[in-house]
């Protein structure tokens, strides 16, 4: 004996709700089919921040600072897509931009570019996977305006003369910046950074040479190729 459902009837009993009919189980399975997808996938990085700290403007910027990028998830993430919010004070990179399979990883590389003016910089880059997932990685950086010693040294140099001068520094930093400028014609300058033992070679055009540093002792050994005399400067700040 069969017996005949009246749907009617169920609609009825269900208080007015609507029977699940083959569109609503197709919209209820993609929503369930992107909530395992977003819930498999998982972006991590082992360093999610970094402070470059700080330097004097004109210093050298600090090296790259690189981290790995994890999927600890079960899925692909699909194609990475990477986004700077800062990418006029830092450069940021992938090792590669295709999927990561679980398990898999990858390099993110950061570093503050050069030439910034005197500031505070801050980025904040994220990491997203086109299947789902994302990882964010935060980075500061700081450029500060120098405040110069007291001229340290002058000196004429003659036309193919030179000249050798040790000078203290007065300063038992680790790192000290010595600033040398050719004043009287190319006006140019060079900026060098120094470490305890640190050794600097440069060429300012007629002018080129060394200095390197002994603990708090500064040597300087410069000779002037150009045919006209030409004024050198010595600062040094920390």
């Amino acid at each position: 004996m069969s017996t005949e459902i009246d749907l009617g009837a169920n609609k009825r009993f269900q208080n007015g709700v609507t029977p699940l009919d083959e569109r609503n189980l197709n919209h209820l399975f993609d929503g369930i089919r992107k909530a395992l997808k977003q819930t498999t996938i998982a972006l991590a990085l082992d360093s999610p921040n970094h402070s470059f700290g700080s330097i004097n403007k004109g210093a050298a910027v600090p090296n790259a600072f690189s981290t790995t990028l994890r999927n600890t998830g079960l899925s692909n993430s699909g194609d990475l897509n990477l986004t700077n919010s800062n990418p006029a004070a830092f450069n940021a990179s992938l090792s590669s931009t295709e999927g990561i399979a679980s398990g898999e990883t990858r390099i993110l590389t950061v570093r503050p570019n050069i030439n910034l003016s005197a500031g505070t910089y801050n980025t904040t880059i994220t990491v997203t996977g086109t299947n789902g997932g994302s990882a964010t990685f935060t980075a500061s950086f700081e450029v500060h305006t120098p405040q110069f010693s007291t001229l340290i040294h002058a000196e004429n140099i003659e036309p193919h003369g030179n000249f050798n001068v040790y000078l203290p520094s007065n300063n038992s930093q680790d790192v000290i910046y010595v600033v040398l400028e050719d004043t009287l014609y190319s006006l140019e300058s060079i900026n060098m950074m120094l470490q305890t033992t640190d050794y600097y070679s440069f060429d300012l055009g007629s002018i080129s040479g060394a200095v390197w540093r002994m603990g708090d002792t500064l040597y300087f050994e410069i000779r002037n190729f150009g045919p006209h005399v030409d004024y050198i400067t010595i600062r040094v700040y920390a």
